[in-house]
């Protein structure tokens, strides 16, 4: 009897480092720092010493609403930014500012130093491209829902 309790064995793996958990893992989860691993989401250290530790700490109730809120932060961040282009275009066209002034590099520190989220303004060749259109549909689409019940009537001269 006593010669079976001498032969149990442990199960932690003893000769497992961080660097291979993290090779295991995976990097965008995991970076090995000090002896430890830790969780890049959760920006806190892990038992790399068990594989079970860290396959429960990824499925924690923290580690996952970290992660959640880090997605809604960049929605809303990203909502934002959208925002403030669309209506830096808006802006240029109803005063009749070309969009290559965007371009300028006096503007340009202007607005990076002024505005929130001002250096994230894309060059002119992209306002074209992508904003310009949407915001003529949108200006589109305003002047039809403003006309309904009524007659539109478009007049193009060419000289």
């Amino acid at each position: 009897l006593s010669r079976f309790i001498a032969l149990q064995r442990n199960k932690t793996a003893v000769n497992i480092g961080p660097e291979q958990r993290v090779k295991e893992f995976g990097q965008d989860k995991f970076y090995a720092e000090g002896g430890l691993l830790w969780c890049k989401t959760c920006n806190e250290p892990v038992d790399h010493v068990r594989r079970q530790t860290i396959t429960d700490h990824l499925g924690t109730k923290k580690h996952t609403d970290t992660i959640i809120g880090c997605i809604e932060r960049s929605t809303a961040a990203t909502a934002a930014k959208d925002t403030l282009v669309m209506e830096l275009v808006e802006a240029f066209m109803a005063a009749n500012i070309p969009l290559e002034k965007v371009d300028n590099p006096t503007m340009r520190s202007f607005m990076q130093k002024n505005l929130k989220g001002g250096g994230g303004i894309p060059q002119a060749n992209t306002l074209r491209e992508l904003y310009l259109k949407r915001q003529s549909c949108r200006q589109l689409q305003s002047s039809q829902d403003g006309t309904l019940g009524s007659r539109l009537c478009c007049i193009t001269l060419s000289i």
